[in-house]
């Protein structure tokens, strides 16, 4: 065999068994990609989400108390046939509603593929909110939607070591006595 020649097959054997990895087929859904289409996109509201840290969060080298979470923005996207999906704001609410006239009456097989994500980058802002929608409108967990068995899952833990852990208790004196 010559060198050119196995080069070649090595490289379409290589990109078989990349391809060769199942993406969630939309069509083993019944009436999985119909039901895309069938849904199209009416409306969108934004609302926030309160994050709630196990405790106070102190001062840091950068920011003063950091409190007990932040406030995060999201956005719920709406269908005309009642279907609706959530994500976090990822942009201004101003910016967001501009770019929501790109997809205000498109249907969500129009907007995202489990393949390659939302179909534009001008909508990457509304990403999570239509992998919900599509999650939701086919019954499905996003995971299997992007072609996974089981959803990955990672151990963690709170590194939230701040100056308050290290100063003193400004009631110790209090107690003491």
């Amino acid at each position: 065999m010559k060198r050119r020649e196995f080069i070649r097959l090595a490289g379409a054997g290589t990109v078989s068994g990349i391809f060769s990895h199942k993406i969630f087929d939309l069509s083993s859904v019944r009436g999985g990609s119909d039901d895309l289409r069938y849904n199209k996109i009416t409306d969108i509201k934004f609302t926030t989400v309160k994050l709630n840290y196990p405790r106070q969060v102190g001062k840091n080298s950068q920011l003063d108390i950091h409190g007990f979470g932040p406030t995060s923005g999201v956005h719920v996207l709406y269908t005309g046939q009642g279907a609706s999906g959530w994500g976090l704001n990822r942009g201004s609410e101003k910016t967001l509603t501009e770019k929501f006239e790109l997809i205000r009456g498109k249907s969500v097989a129009e907007l995202v593929t489990p393949v390659s994500g939302v179909t534009s980058p001008e909508i990457e802002g509304f990403d999570f909110s239509l992998y919900d929608l599509a999650g939701k409108i086919l019954n499905k967990p996003v995971y299997r939607l992007l072609g996974r068995r089981r959803p990955e899952t990672q151990l963690c833990y709170s590194g939230m070591i701040y100056f308050d852990d290290l100063s003193p208790l400004p009631a110790l004196p209090a107690l003491i006595r």
